[in-house]
């Protein structure tokens, strides 16, 4: 089944909308998921006979469900430790002046927050000033996640290991195709798929980071946080509904929107969800993903910016540039504890008691440096602070102060849904800052006025873990997406005076003239895709020699693009359009014998989280080697 050819107004003809019926994937009776947090990780699985009683059972640690996303390698590139042992192994070691004896990295997934500057030789600093490619860094972490599941199940008398499993990486849906192609490739790095080629880690300027081919790409998925979020509150709330059949937890309704607003240390994601149970429940994503990076950590961040402005030392470089550069580390790392350890300690518990009051453990270094610059400070401070040993005394009104623009960013990303949405009834707050008691407070207060309900998990933390599993057990429960951009690729096409801009003519080898730089579209944004719906576009070789075919790949917010350099009309070089090249795809043409007509079908995917194509050579009617690049250091 396809629609007719629509033609848009550069004159280039729309790629062909088909649904197919061959759409069901093939899934292992073994499921692994893993939540790669900004703070925390959190994997969570399912085996035959395992499925507790809230769902995909959690992998325990030492710190219970959830780990700090810390790592540790040593001199020889091999992790020593993760989690909060990295942290105490590398905090003991600093502290004794030794710690050039390790490599430590923490809270990398903000690295990739920025997705037009990420590619596979995105660089990323480690505790020692030296340089290491991202996508390794990512690929050691998953690699250890992935064999203390392995580790841990086999313990328990499993005789598995991570070939048994299809797996699901969880990513923030407003990340773009190139952090989520990173994301992919740190996963066959970290043989979740088959081999594994997570070698010692070492310097970026000693190699060049491969790009990854999987045999079985299959075996890896990715997901969107606040999908996983709402798949896993549908799931408890039938299970709750069929012991309880008064369960307020569930929508209650044949067709109803709700938010899920997932908000993580990172990132805020937002999701709005529409669940029809007619004839089988199912999800239908009914607006593009939304959201921003007011996630936790901008408040440990503008805690900081107190702490630097209190001792007046921008960048405290009064503390890190020192002479000493093994002074310098040591002290970058007490910076690191403060932020995200000590003061993180009294954000979680803040807005759940009326009167607060919190302590900051600053380090005896730290106050010994800037003990008298933060007593002048707290002299004219407003605030009620003080400064008690090594402990900075934290009020409610400084707390409230460092929440305000963090929480004002999600109020205002959650008002923006709801406009686009219209009628909502209902919001889950999940991720682990969803479950904040000021933030839940706050947005319970804004949701009241629009007679909208706000509801926490009680599972919120380790919601997307779990939700990530159950949505590798049934993909199709989300039934059609919205498409977050205008898709397209670079094309010809037959040049017509008074509606091409001449610079762009040129003459083609039967000397006719054509136009170059146009915007092909493929898919517009905002448009409807179901799971079983793909779009097709046919290539012809240049030459009867032509061995492959090499496509440029666009994107933009806006639709009807004209030009791939978001021009519009004739001798008019100010872009009207913002057009990104965000990746380009290879397609293998094979020669065929004698002198049969040439041609390769190229079929887009957009019903999934990532990007797919795929292509069939019309010759042979099979199908052909395609790659499809978002992190080519070529495009921007």
């Amino acid at each position: 089944m396809a629609d007719g050819p629509r033609i848009t107004s550069n004159k280039c003809q729309v790629a062909q909308r088909i649904v197919r019926t061959d759409t069901d994937i093939e899934c292992s009776e073994y499921i692994a998921a893993i939540d790669f947090g900004t703070v925390n990780c959190s994997v969570a699985y399912a085996a035959p006979g395992e499925m507790g009683e809230h769902g995909p059972v959690l992998l325990p640690f030492d710190t219970f469900f959830r780990v700090p996303t810390a790592i540790l390698f040593n001199t020889d590139g091999i992790v020593e430790a993760f989690g909060a042992d990295a942290r105490e192994i590398y905090g003991n070691t600093v502290r004794i002046g030794n710690q050039l004896e390790y490599t430590f990295f923490e809270q990398l997934k903000m690295d990739m927050q920025h997705d037009q500057s990420v590619n596979r030789e995105r660089k990323v600093k480690a505790s020692n000033d030296k340089e290491y490619y991202l996508v390794e860094v990512i690929a050691h972490i998953l690699k250890y996640l992935k064999d203390e599941l392995i580790r841990v199940l086999q313990a328990s008398g499993l005789p598995v290991t991570a070939t048994y499993f299809d797996w699901v990486i969880t990513v923030p849906a407003i990340w773009r195709a190139k952090g989520k192609q990173m994301m992919r490739e740190a996963g066959y790095k970290a043989g979740l798929c088959s081999r594994e080629r997570c070698p010692a880690l070492k310097e970026a300027h000693t190699h060049t980071p491969e790009r990854i081919e999987e045999e079985k790409p299959e075996k890896l998925s990715l997901a969107l946080e606040p999908e996983c979020t709402a798949i896993f509150c549908e799931y408890k709330s039938k299970m709750q509904s069929s012991c309880n059949s008064e369960s307020n937890e569930s929508t209650n309704e044949n067709s109803d929107n709700y938010l899920v607003v997932d908000i993580g240390g990172g990132t805020v994601d937002i999701s709005a969800h529409r669940l029809v149970r007619d004839p089988e429940p199912h999800i239908q994503v009914i607006l593009p993903p939304a959201g921003n990076d007011c996630g936790g950590t901008q408040i440990n961040k503008e805690f900081m910016r107190y702490l630097e402005e209190l001792v007046d030392d921008s960048g405290f470089r009064r503390f890190v540039l020192t002479s000493d550069q093994v002074v310098n580390s040591k002290h970058r790392f007490i910076l690191s504890a403060i932020m995200n350890q000590k003061f993180e300690d009294i954000k979680k518990l803040f807005g759940k008691r009326v009167k607060f009051m919190g302590s900051v453990h600053l380090f005896p270094e730290f106050v010994e440096t800037y003990e008298n610059n933060i007593k002048r400070g707290l002299e004219k401070s407003d605030s009620i602070i003080q400064l008690v040993g090594l402990n900075l005394r934290v009020s409610r009104e400084l707390m409230t102060s460092l929440f305000e623009k963090t929480a004002n960013g999600i109020i205002a990303c959650i008002d923006e849904v709801i406009e686009k949405v219209g009628s909502i009834r209902l919001i889950y707050l999940a991720g682990g800052f969803g479950g904040s008691h000021y933030i839940k407070k706050l947005v319970t207060e804004r949701l009241k006025e629009k007679d909208i309900k706000c509801i926490v998990p009680v599972d919120h933390p380790y919601a997307v873990a779990r939700g990530a599993a159950l949505f590798k057990m049934n993909p199709s429960v989300i039934e059609c997406r919205k498409v977050d951009a205008t898709y397209g690729i670079q094309a010809n096409t037959r040049f017509q005076h008074g509606l091409h801009d001449p610079k762009y003519m040129w003459t083609d080898d039967d000397n006719k003239l054509q136009c170059k730089n146009i915007f092909c579209t493929v898919v517009e944004k905002g448009d409807i895709v179901g799971k079983g719906e793909v779009f097709s576009m046919t290539f012809n070789p240049a030459s009867h020699n032509q061995k492959n075919v090499l496509i440029e790949f666009y994107s933009s917010q806006d639709t009807d693009v004209f030009y791939v350099t978001g021009e519009w009309g004739i001798g008019k070089c100010e872009p009207r359009h913002t057009v990104t090249k965000i990746g380009q795809i290879t397609v293998d043409m094979p020669v065929p014998d004698g002198d049969k007509k040439r041609g390769v079908d190229v079929i887009f995917s957009f019903s999934h989280t990532e990007i797919k194509v795929r292509a069939l050579d019309q010759t042979s009617n099979t199908e052909v080697k395609t790659v499809l690049d978002f992190l080519n250091t070529q495009t921007v």
